[in-house]
């Protein structure tokens, strides 16, 4: 719309229809700094907050990993940090393979997802480095893997293979295409 064609076509909505009318045009404006002054400093606290919160967590993570190296229990390292340990319930990392009773578990913890994405390289006793979450952050350690059940393995690598052989012939596919 413009101020010499002010009126739309007619759209259509769910409801019936509409025509827009321009009434007039406010002209863009940069913030005065007295208008921008709230938001820079919301700006600057929340990003000086982050860093702290990230420094904190970065000297967390090498502490409890420096630590737990010297024969330090677990438990005590995290003590030493001053920081809270929050157990997590055994979890699988392949979403298909949980049951539908552990599918609240994301409800509990929130940052579910970012564990499960910090322990996928890890090993059993190894500490993540800090990673930030919109809460804060955290820092995972790795207490132990649980086997994987052979049947439920089985049926797993079997859809995985057909899903991975169509995927391969649908790029085939396309490239030939």
């Amino acid at each position: 719309l413009t101020p010499q064609e002010p009126n739309s076509d007619a759209i259509q909505v769910a409801d019936g229809f509409y025509v827009l009318h321009l009434n007039g045009v406010t002209d863009a404006r940069p913030l005065t700094l007295e208008e921008a002054k709230p938001k820079i400093l919301a700006t600057l606290r929340s990003q000086r907050l982050q860093e702290r919160v990230s420094m904190k967590g970065t000297q967390a993570s090498h502490q409890i990993r420096e630590e737990t190296r010297m024969g330090i229990p677990l438990e005590i390292s995290i003590k030493n940090t001053s920081l809270k340990g929050e157990p997590v319930p055994p979890f699988s990392l392949d979403e298909s393979a949980a049951p539908d009773k552990d599918k609240d578990k994301d409800k509990n913890f929130p940052d579910l997802q970012v564990i499960k994405g910090a322990l996928e390289e890890m090993s059993p006793g190894d500490v993540s480095e800090f990673v930030a979450t919109p809460q804060g952050g955290l820092v995972v350690i790795l207490q132990k893997r649980e086997p994987v059940d052979a049947a439920a393995y089985a049926k797993g690598k079997a859809e995985f293979q057909e899903r991975f052989g169509r995927v391969k012939r649908e790029v085939v596919f396309l490239e030939w295409l």
